[in-house]
């Protein structure tokens, strides 16, 4: 598990800060929606000249109904930058979906990136929601 805050105002060296918080821990998992649940999500940081590119891994089963050969796509948005190379494909390996793009022209400015798997107008997974801010 991993939790971050970023303040409104920016820090000052040597500035004290203090939070306080509360951790609560299940010894079950919680009921889900059926809906694809989001697995993992891996990032390639911005490299000779090339975007930063994000990889999400969905899993689960799809929703009851949904025709095997229905085409799948990632509907990706963004508050900063812009989506390039978008693509949505089935994971043989994990039996789940990919979907992977690249967020050009952020800035240093944080982003905050939302996206679900939908095919004919369904939504087929939870919604993946990443604040990124280049280091």
């Amino acid at each position: 598990m991993v939790a971050y805050w970023v303040p409104k105002q920016k820090i000052a060296a040597g500035q004290e800060l203090r939070w306080s918080y509360t951790i609560s821990a299940r010894l079950d998992e919680p009921e889900r929606p059926p809906l694809m649940h989001v697995e993992g999500t891996r990032i390639t940081p911005e490299h000779d000249k090339n975007p930063t590119r994000f990889v999400v891994d969905f899993m689960g089963d799809t929703v009851p109904g949904l025709e095997t050969n229905a085409t799948v796509e990632a509907k990706v948005k963004t508050t900063k930058g812009e989506i390039r190379n978008l693509v949505t494909e089935r994971n043989e390996v994990t039996g789940g979906w990919r979907a992977f793009f690249d967020l050009a022209g952020a800035g240093s400015e944080p982003a905050e990136l939302r996206m679900t798997l939908q095919a004919t107008g369904r939504i087929l997974s939870e919604t993946w929601v990443y604040h990124f801010q280049t280091p």
